[in-house]
Parts: structure tokens; sequence; C-alpha cells
């Protein structure tokens, strides 16, 4: 076996020349910059199949949770397949371009791992092509993937949002004309218990409204939870900002809370209670309520725009915070083939993927951090969103510098070489225990 491996790689390291040094003069080193060779067909093919099962794996649990919401709607309130399909599909855009970085880095990745495990790497260095000869099909491919993010980010998901929003609302009407009835105990909405004693044909104008709901703190905690009981003469179902509001006349409301003891109790003359939550149910009558349904076109247009400065503050930096999640595929050819380029024929590839997968994690987290941050600050410019891909291209730089100039004494190296063993340890620990004491 080790004398075919060697025979293996030989072929490889004389194929790799072949394809170095075949052509002499500029045009024919310009022609091979432009026409793709056998290396990037290959680097190509074996990326692009793992990034489909990546982006598959990766985009379906990004929304487990959400179809276990989709389930419940399903199955305990009866809402038909069809709407609830619909719903999955409009919010896939918004899933697929929060996978599509993770699954391009996890593909290259494993993709350099199978290169250096048969030993093609090892055929590379030994012919003369420097590891660094494999940005160009990643750059390549990454820079489609750049494109198709900007595309999904900018107009794509925008739509799939409004018509996710757009259906919910549907559905909270539907819900409410086909069960609520006079002296019955509704519960389809947002878990308020709703009873009233009669209603005009429209089902809209109620009377001897009764509505009782729990933990309307927001909170799940025993301490922060209350109970709200509301009583009111009259009661109208109407459209606030396209919210679904039932507006209360003449009535009281009691509230309980956990950690008191004595009782609230509160006389209105008009009060307003929705019945779906706001942050599901968004604006019909002008599209746009939510910065988040805006396509890059509208973004751009509000900011150049209108006398409200805020507003176009505020567009600037959505559109800002857009741009800067997708140029994570700036740095993550750099990043993946630095981390693949230390994996060693015989040893596992867990060191470098957890490493992969935790400095991703860490600039995910950065960048939610900085869009909370300039989205509760006017004063903070929206350029800081750059700060964080600015960063992160600059580390992936210098990483790919230790590859391809540093291979002795790299520090990154013996990092992934002191992960990988650990994790090795932990697991033949965790094998050697007994299965009973």
């Amino acid at each position: 076996m080790a004398f075919l491996d060697r025979d293996r790689t030989r072929q490889a390291s004389c194929a790799f020349k072949r394809y170095r040094f075949a052509g002499s003069g500029p045009l024919k080193r310009i022609a091979g910059l432009m026409y793709p060779s056998l290396i990037d067909r290959y680097m190509v093919s074996e990326v692009l199949w793992r990034l489909g099962a990546a982006i598959a794996i990766i985009t379906c649990g990004l929304m487990l949770d959400r179809m276990l919401q989709m389930v419940d709607l399903l199955v305990n309130r009866g809402i038909p397949l069809r709407p609830v399909a619909s719903m999955l599909a409009d919010l896939l855009p918004y899933y697929f371009e929060q996978a599509l970085p993770a699954a391009f880095l996890v593909a290259v990745l494993l993709a350099v791992a199978r290169l250096r495990h048969e030993g093609a790497v090892d055929a590379m260095l030994s012919s003369g092509i420097g590891i660094y000869w494999l940005l160009r099909p990643l750059a390549a491919l990454s820079a489609i993937l750049l494109i198709v993010s900007v595309i999904v980010a900018g107009w794509i998901e925008p739509g799939g949002r409004y018509a996710y929003h757009r259906t919910i609302y549907d559905l909270t009407h539907q819900i409410w004309l086909a069960n609520a009835a006079p002296g019955e105990f509704f519960t389809g909405l947002d878990g308020k218990v709703i009873r009233f004693q009669s209603a005009d044909e429209t089902r809209t104008m109620l009377t001897g409204v009764f509505i009782r709901e729990s933990n309307s703190s927001g909170t799940t905690n025993d301490q922060g939870s209350a109970l709200v009981t509301t009583t009111a003469k009259t009661g109208k179902l109407i459209r606030d900002r396209g919210d679904l509001v039932l507006r209360l006349y003449d009535g009281l409301q009691l509230r309980r809370d956990a950690s008191v003891t004595r009782l609230a109790i509160v006389k209105f003359k008009t009060l307003n209670m929705r019945l779906a939550p706001t942050h599901d149910v968004e604006a019909f009558d002008l599209r746009g309520k939510s910065k988040s349904e805006l396509t890059f076109d509208e973004l751009w247009r509000r900011t150049s725009g209108g006398k409200d400065k805020q507003a176009a503050a505020e567009a600037v930096a959505e559109l800002n915070a857009r741009l800067a999640r997708p140029a994570a595929f700036v740095f993550l050819p750099f990043l993946a083939l630095a981390l693949g380029s230390f994996w060693q024929r015989g040893r596992g590839v867990h060191g470098g993927l957890l490493a992969g997968l935790v400095l991703y994690i860490a600039y995910d987290h950065a960048m939610n951090f900085v869009d909370a941050v300039v989205a509760r600050s006017e004063s903070v410019p929206a350029i800081i969103f750059w700060l964080v891909p600015g960063v992160f291209t600059l580390l992936s730089v210098w990483l790919i510098w230790l590859v391809a100039f540093r291979l002795v004494g790299n520090p990154l190296s013996a990092t992934l070489d002191n992960i990988a063993g650990a994790l090795r340890m932990r697991s033949e620990t965790g094998s050697q225990q007994p299965l009973c004491s």
C-alpha cells in the first residue's frame, strides 16, 4: 500500500510539473490565467458537491425551530398545509443567505483535506506549485457566491419577508372568522383567551368582551409573569397600521404580578389590544413599514431624499448591514485554504474544522453586535459595519502567509494539532469508561 501511495504521488507530481511548465511566453501565461486549468476544475468540482450538501444540512438546521412552529400551526391550530408550506418557502431565502458562507467554509475545508489526504498537496509542493495556486479557483467561486448572496439579501429576501408577514396577517383573520363565536372561549391568537356575548354579522363589533392573558411582561420566569384580565362593554376589531387590534370601550383591567401580592385595577374608556405579535404582523397598506422588507433600490432612495434625516440614517445603516455580511466571501477563501492546508495525511480533520467554525461564529456574533450597537445609537456611523470584515480579512491573509511562506515553526499548526489531540483524547477517554459501576 505504501508503494502504491508513493507511485500515485509521483504520477500526480509529474502531472503538476507538466501543467506548471508546459507553456512559455507572456501570451500563454495570460491565457493560462484566463482559462481554467485541470487543477482549477478539479478543485471546483470537489468543492461544489460538498457545498450543496453543506447548504442543505445547515439550512435545515437553521430552519428547525421555525419548522416546529409551522407544525404547531398545522396540527394544533388547524391551518391548511398550503399556507404553512408557503410560509416556509418565503423564509427560505433568509436562511439560505445565513447558511451560504458557513457552507462554503465547510466545503472548502473538506475539499482541501481530501487533497491533503490523497497526496495532491504534496505533489504540488514537490513540483514547485505553491498552495496559494488553489486560491484562484476558490476566489472565482467565492466571487460568484458573493454576487448570489447580494442578490438574495437585496431583492429576494425582502420579498420573502413581506410575503411571510402577509400570510400571517391573512391567517390571523381567517382564524378569527373561522373559530370565534359568541359565548365560546377563543384561544387562537397570541395565547389570549377571548370571550364575547354577541357580535354583528361581520364579527367585528362585539359586546360583553372578556379577555385573559398570562405572562404579558414578556418574561418566562415565574417572578416576571403576570395574569391580566380585561373586561369591556363593547369592542371593535380594527386594523391599526396593519396589525389586527381589538379596540375595547368602557372597561376594567385587572393585573396581578407573581412577585407582588396586591392587585392593580385600571379603569379605561378606550384600550387597544393586539391580537397578534407586533414582530410577526407588519403593515400591508403601505409596504415597507419594516426596513427588512425594503429592497436595495428602495433603501437607496430613502438615503438620498426626503426631510426625514432619521429615516435616511436608518436606511444607510440597513444598506451597509446587508452589504457587509456577504463581504465574508472576501476572506473565506483565504481562511479556509489556510486552515485546511495544515491537515496532515493520516490525521483527522477535527482541529481545522472546529477552528474554522469557531472563527466564523465569532465573525457572525461580531456582526450581530455591531448591528445592535448601530440600531440603538444614532451617533455611531454605519461604516463601522465594515470594520469586522476588514479585521477578519487581515487575519485570513496573515494565515495564508503562514501557510505559504512559514511552514516550519508555525504557531497555527501547533494550535490545530493541540485541538485535534484534545478532541481525540476526549473521545478515547469516553469510549474507555465502563458501562456500569
